[in-house]
Order: structure tokens, then sequence, then C-alpha cells
């Protein structure tokens, strides 16, 4: 794993660095490396959001921790919550405005929708599968015990518009697989 590698970590770095934090050590791996339930779900084009709510059979609240916004540039650190309130992502979105309608530019800054939902047609191919070492602020946003010995998956994604122009970068991670709502029995 290497330490501090903030290219990989894009856009979720930008917040360690703004807090003064080290960064987490992270590698990026193939997919094989991946834990077989996390495969489809992290190496799929689509946003993560409607594929996680299938998962865990109900519909997902965005919880923003953090947002900053410069210009047209605009960042926000999240977790989507079950209603039972586990948080089942942490994400870090970094966007151009100015690429956006009128009418997604205002979902996104209404704060009120997860992104996968604002822009569920968006497709690309994840730039990069990532395994990350826990740190406190991770362990934090997804109501964990920090350890160095706990490494979760994630992903890396760079949205492009029709001419070519990047508009968003995305970076997601999962905790350990909890227990779906949507397996779960009465016992």
């Amino acid at each position: 794993m290497i330490a501090g590698d903030a290219r990989t970590l894009a856009p979720l770095a930008d917040f360690y660095i703004a807090a003064g934090r080290p960064l987490p050590a992270v590698e990026t791996v193939g997919h094989d490396d991946l834990p077989p339930m996390l495969r489809d779900l992290l190496s799929a084009p689509r946003p993560l959001t409607p594929r996680l709510e299938d998962h865990h059979g109900e519909a997902l609240a965005l919880r923003v921790l953090e947002r900053r916004r410069d210009g047209e540039r605009y960042a926000r650190r999240i977790v989507l919550v079950r209603r039972d309130g586990v948080p089942v992502v942490l994400g870090a979105l970094a966007l151009d405005l100015t690429r956006l309608s009128p009418s997604l530019r205002a979902a996104v800054l209404a704060e009120e929708v997860p992104f996968g939902h604002i822009l569920a047609t968006a497709t690309a191919k994840p730039d990069a599968l990532l395994r990350v070492v826990c740190d406190a602020l991770i362990a934090d946003a997804l109501a964990l015990s920090p350890r160095r010995d706990l490494q979760l998956y994630g992903r890396r994604r760079t949205l492009v518009d029709a001419s070519g122009a990047i508009f968003a970068s995305i970076v997601e991670l999962l905790p350990p697989e909890p227990p779906s709502t949507a397996s779960k029995t009465g016992s």
C-alpha cells in the first residue's frame, strides 16, 4: 500500500489536505482482488446508489459531512445511510457546476438527493478499484473502529460530458459488508 497518495484518492484526498490530516494508505487493485460480493457493485460503470439501494432493499438517505465551494467548483464528502442509520458508503465528489444544466445544478446544491440519482444515467468505467486502510476519518464517517488491519474497498470514477470535458470525479468506499436489510429474516 502507498501512504498518502493524493491522486489515487482524489477528490477524497482534498478533504484530508484541507483538514491537515495525513492520507490513509491506499493501493489500486484488480477486479479479481475485490471480495466476490463487491465485484459487481464496484466494477460496474453505472452509479453506485441505485445498486446499493437494491442490495439493501430500501432507499438510502444522503448525509453531507462536509462541503466546499470555490466559484463554480463544488465538492462534498458524504455518507449514504439506511433507515436504521447504518452508513453503507462513504463518498467524495468534486464537480464543475458549469457543466450541469440549471436543474441538475440546483439538485446537486440542494443536497437532498444522492448524486447517483441526480445523474442516474451517467456511465463511466471506474478509473481505479481501491483498497484503503480504515483510518479515523473514514472510520468516523462509516461508524467503524479505526484499525490499521481493516482494509476497505472502493472505486474512483471520472465523468465526462458529451464534449469529452471532465465534469465530476468521485471516490466511493464501502464498509465491511453489514447484513443487508433485504436479506434479514425474522428469527
